[in-house]
């Protein structure tokens, strides 16, 4: 045991000082806190360089938690303001401030409405679901008086918002009961300090910490990591080896066609959700829409396999595309949805053509391409739909990405 200990020390400092980059440098849990009633939030002023793979993020927020430039709440005259809710595809911690679909829009709809007539504040907070992007609507989004609100809505919140934790720690839950929503876990508890005393410094348990710094800062890590995207057994035991692979594999339940009662309740507990967070925005005076993010695997279709082998997904009941199916029957026809997965896949054939993506390979969320086509589609819509709210509702399925 001796020997094996010294052979990886060795290997790790031969890679260190040869320059292998780690997997990842930083973590979003460095610049999130404690909120009594979303759970977490990102922490005014906070800064921090983020990396991975593919890229490398300085991440600043200003006073009130968002990236961006601070914006008073009062609206000036002639200002179009739109307010985007969504989870790390709105904070966009992937890619730089000026290349977040926020600002993509808020450039796009400035050349349609003379320069600086519009304002897009991005509402993104890694993790979070509809039910605290909701929450942080009522208390904080309609404060910003806007004319438009665009919720982004991603596969991954139909569990958790049926869920009172999540990786971060706790959080709000709604209850559904005979079609109300009732809120629970409110006040949202912090950890303890008799949780502290059993956890490392991030708040995780000892060996879930020991393992996230092994993930985050080892070299020998990164290579063998590396090298399990080409060898399908290295990639199944790499993917079993961390503490978020049961959670990913929970996540995933909604691509069941057959989905168990719990992921059933999940959906309905989302419909009622977006419904009021349609109600919360127009009685605000805003404009509602909800943009589905499509799953990278339904974009790239030849990952999908690999998705499956990682978390054990077996059987003949998955299907990539089933949220995206569920997504249009939620859009009935009281509800502007834009669903925009035909536009990618198009755009992404020509992309592969030249060798690019609008994906991430190794990471899930969009590249600055990818932030961009999601703008130039919210752009066009509201091109063709007006900006207004008497003259933009439109029937949620005409409206489903074209």
């Amino acid at each position: 045991m001796g020997s094996v200990v010294l052979t990886l020390a060795l290997l790790e400092l031969v890679l260190r000082v040869a320059g292998v980059p780690p997997i990842k440098t930083g973590h979003q849990r460095m610049l999130v806190e404690h909120d009594a009633i979303r759970g977490w939030r990102n922490i005014p002023h906070g800064r921090s360089d983020y990396s991975a793979r593919e890229y490398r993020i300085r991440i600043e927020y200003n006073s009130r938690g968002l990236r961006g430039p601070e914006r008073p709440y009062a609206k000036a005259p002639g200002v179009y303001r739109v307010v985007v809710l969504g989870d790390s595809f709105v904070e966009g911690y992937s890619v730089a401030d000026r290349d977040r679909v926020t600002e993509q829009l808020e450039q796009l709809l400035d050349g349609a409405a003379g320069p600086g007539r519009a304002e897009v504040i991005a509402f993104g907070t890694a993790g979070y679901s509809t039910d605290q992007e909701l929450l942080w609507l009522e208390s904080e989004g309609v404060r910003y008086e806007p004319d438009l609100v665009i919720l982004m809505f991603n596969y991954n919140d139909v569990v958790y918002n049926d869920r009172s934790r999540y990786w971060r720690g706790a959080k709000p839950r709604f209850i559904l009961d005979n079609g109300a929503l009732t809120l629970s876990n409110v006040p949202v508890p912090e950890v303890t300090e008799q949780d502290r005393e059993q956890a490392g410094p991030d708040g995780r348990p000892i060996w879930a910490s020991l393992t996230n710094w092994v993930k985050t800062r080892s070299r020998l890590y990164a290579v063998v990591l590396r090298g399990g995207d080409r060898i399908p057994w290295l990639a199944w035991l790499t993917a079993r080896a961390g503490p978020d692979a049961p959670m990913v594999r929970q996540e995933l339940a909604v691509f069941q066609r057959n989905a168990p009662a719990e992921v059933e309740r999940a959906w309905d507990i989302t419909r009622a959700l977006i419904r009021r967070s349609k109600q919360v925005a127009e009685r605000a005076g805003a404009r509602f829409i909800v943009f589905h993010i499509p799953f990278r695997e339904s974009i790239y279709a030849d990952e999908w396999p690999r998705i499956r082998a990682r978390y054990g997904l077996s059987g003949e009941d998955w299907d990539v595309m089933e949220v995206r199916r569920r997504f249009l029957r939620l859009c009935d026809t009281t509800l502007e949805c834009i669903e925009p997965t035909e536009r990618f896949l198009a755009v992404a054939a020509e992309l592969a053509a030249k060798g690019d993506r609008l994906y991430y390979r190794y990471d899930n969320h969009w590249n600055p391409r990818g932030h961009g086509l999601a703008a130039e589609i919210l752009g066009e819509h509201l091109q063709r739909t007006g900006f207004t709210r008497e003259n933009g509702v439109t029937d949620g399925r005409r409206a489903a990405g074209r």
